[in-house]
């Protein structure tokens, strides 16, 4: 019992005492497919339907080129999810190639990016997203332009996406188009930290049930 008490106490403060370092950030953005841009349509992805966006970044990624303004980070980008309706694509812009770009404005922030990917994982074999676009309005003076958001704001002014499918059966590209209309980060805890908290209610919990005198 002491021992587990030992092991998470320690491990609670090495995860506390641990050189501070930004962890990556992950966005979930929500939105409506609303319109095909060219190219025809994708029967399972009807205009009125849902599209989520799930995309992580590591904060800490060197600026690869900046303005005044603005600046761009190539391979930011280490996953990203994209779900239209019964459709889901896994991108691995690890593989292809990524940029995220943060500009800000006089009257708003915006947050935009892109991925090419040719890696694409696909719940439908004949539909391949391999590029799309996105941008994310925020409230004025939100970021630094020359850093990578380490956090996200709560407030989300406006967004959209676009698709760019290459449908098999069309044997060309279809371009869709989304409007966002949330977006928030996904927590990622400390690790060490919430296994040492975890090992401390194990060992009270045992404790509490070693006290308790038997049932007659």
């Amino acid at each position: 019992m002491r021992l587990i008490r030992a092991m998470a106490c320690g491990l609670v403060v090495l995860g506390a005492s641990a050189p501070a370092q930004a962890e990556p950030i992950t966005l979930l953005v929500r939105g409506t497919i609303d319109s095909f841009i060219r190219g025809g349509v994708i029967e399972d992805i009807p205009v009125g339907s849902g599209f989520e966006m799930l995309m992580t970044w590591e904060s800490e990624t060197p600026v690869s080129s900046s303005t005044p303004n603005s600046a761009t980070y190539d391979g930011a980008l280490s996953n990203a999810t994209v779900v239209a309706n019964n459709l889901t694509f896994w991108l691995s812009p690890r593989d292809g190639s990524s940029t995220l770009e943060v500009g800000n404005y006089r009257t708003f922030d915006s947050l935009t990016g892109s991925i090419t990917d040719d890696t694409v994982g696909s719940s439908d074999d004949s539909l391949l997203l391999w590029h799309t676009r996105w941008e994310l309005l925020f409230p004025t003076d939100t970021w630094n332009g020359t850093a990578l958001p380490t956090t996200v704001p709560a407030t989300l002014q406006s967004g959209l996406a676009k698709l760019y499918i290459y449908s098999q059966e069309a044997g060309q590209d279809v371009a869709v188009h989304a409007t966002i209309s949330g977006a928030s980060a996904v927590p990622e805890p400390g690790t060490l930290a919430v296994f040492g908290l975890g090992l401390l209610g194990a060992a009270r919990l045992t404790r509490r049930r070693l006290a308790r005198p038997s049932a007659a």
